[in-house]
């Protein structure tokens, strides 16, 4: 059994979500993944739930994945979608067609295999996308969800894997090992660091806007506690506090 390592299943994401990034355009069939995608993945969540992945081929360059918790007879866990693949560089992606309720546009996200065999799936952080919209990197608007701001994306797909998921993927490959994860006066990193974190790892975050210390947990990150305060009065209570325990 392949072992399935990830924050959560793409359409799963969704689901939970609202979807808060989508794209107008979907990955065009123009590729075949990898094959080492295809077959069967397993994983054991945060929750200790064991989790499969059945990804197989259901066309021309076109594939379909199923994942359920336990075993497909438990019905109610079943997610079952189609999806397409591209690469950029050394990195895969994959996008995924929503049903109409949810818009009818598509989700993407990144994937690799690592070398200790293991299907890494990376998402996309809402936060990060409406920054880069609104700084002019990508175009796209702002869209209102039960979960709060989301964003509908219309810039060309390579624009969005070359600015966006590149700078998730290579801040996730500082992620793993990570005990605790204290956050100081950033907000846009934070919020970033927060939503590629298990929910197993503590988060303290740091911030004189009040603002941005409840922004994760709005976010889902339940784990988080908020801080509002300056950073420097901050900083010099932890040392002092840390030369006590020594």
């Amino acid at each position: 059994m392949k072992v399935w390592r990830a924050l959560l299943l793409l359409l799963s994401i969704c689901l939970l979500s609202g979807c808060l990034v989508t794209f107008k355009d979907p990955i065009p069939a123009n590729e075949p993944a990898p094959a080492h995608l295809l077959g069967q993945w397993s994983r054991v969540d945060e929750y200790g739930e064991e989790q499969f992945l059945e990804v197989t081929r259901s066309g021309s360059n076109l594939y379909r994945a199923v994942s359920y918790v336990d075993s497909k007879d438990n019905t109610d866990s079943v997610e079952d979608f189609g999806f397409t693949v591209a690469h950029h560089g050394k990195r895969w992606y994959l996008s995924a067609g929503l049903p109409k309720s949810m818009g009818g546009n598509f989700a993407l996200a990144g994937f690799e295999i690592t070398d200790k065999d293991e299907l890494v799936i990376y998402n996309l952080d809402v936060d990060h996308i409406l920054q880069d919209m609104k700084d002019g990197t990508l175009k796209g608007e702002k869209v209102d969800t039960e979960q709060g701001a989301g964003a509908l994306v219309s810039s060309p797909l390579p624009e969005v894997i070359t600015d966006v998921l590149a700078a998730q993927s290579e801040m996730r490959r500082h992620i793993p090992g990570a005990g605790f994860c204290l956050m100081i006066a950033t907000m846009l990193h934070s919020i970033a660091t927060g939503n590629i974190l298990p929910a197993s790892v503590p988060l303290v975050c740091v911030d004189i806007n009040p603002a941005t210390v409840t922004k994760l947990m709005d976010r889902g990150s339940t784990q988080t506690v908020g801080i509002v305060s300056d950073a420097e009065p901050f900083l010099r209570a932890l040392v002092a506090e840390l030369e006590k325990a020594a």
